[in-house]
């Protein structure tokens, strides 16, 4: 993310949201499908979460669901979806910790005055609301249909293409 920074700061103007919602619901929709046709009872391994790693990556899209795409890529491969879930969340511990040492360098590299107290009563806070809402994130996920909230994501979608493409002429 590093190299490619200021890449994906531009790519938030929003002109391929559409599209990464509809990655994000076929993500889903796939992984819904896989769900209802097998027993997903394999254990996370190396593989399985090497995989969630490259999907996690792709996440980095603006639109691209992170936990959709890690718990999706791994109910594609029969893990089931609880483990799925506890092992995406725990996977963006690095990248949220990554993202505040980036920040932290930005602002300091500005010479702006950096005052620790604010920062680690927010880092804390954060924490015990983050750890919370996995919490409810979690028996969410479980029980939850993906083809809902694809449906969701394509018409979404197809909004903002109009919106676009077609609103835009008139």
């Amino acid at each position: 993310m590093v190299l490619y920074h200021d890449f994906f700061e531009e790519a938030f103007n929003g002109g391929l949201l559409a599209f990464s919602f509809l990655i994000t619901a076929s993500f889903l929709l796939l992984a819904e499908y896989i769900a209802k046709k097998y027993k997903n009872t394999k254990e996370l391994s190396f593989k399985n979460t090497a995989i969630m790693g490259v999907f996690q990556g792709l996440a980095i899209m603006p639109g691209i669901s992170r936990s959709g795409a890690t718990i999706s890529s791994a109910v594609v491969q029969g893990v089931n979806k609880r483990d799925a879930a506890e092992f995406s969340f725990l996977m963006s511990v690095p990248i949220i910790l990554a993202s505040l040492v980036w920040e932290l360098l930005k602002l300091n590299g500005g010479g702006a005055s950096l005052q620790i107290a604010p920062i680690i009563f927010g880092f804390v806070t954060a924490v015990i609301f983050g750890v919370f809402a996995i919490k409810i994130m979690l028996k969410v996920i479980n029980a939850a249909k993906y083809f809902y909230f694809s449906i969701y994501l394509i018409v979404l979608s197809a909004l903002i293409l109009l919106n676009e493409y077609v609103f835009l002429v008139f």
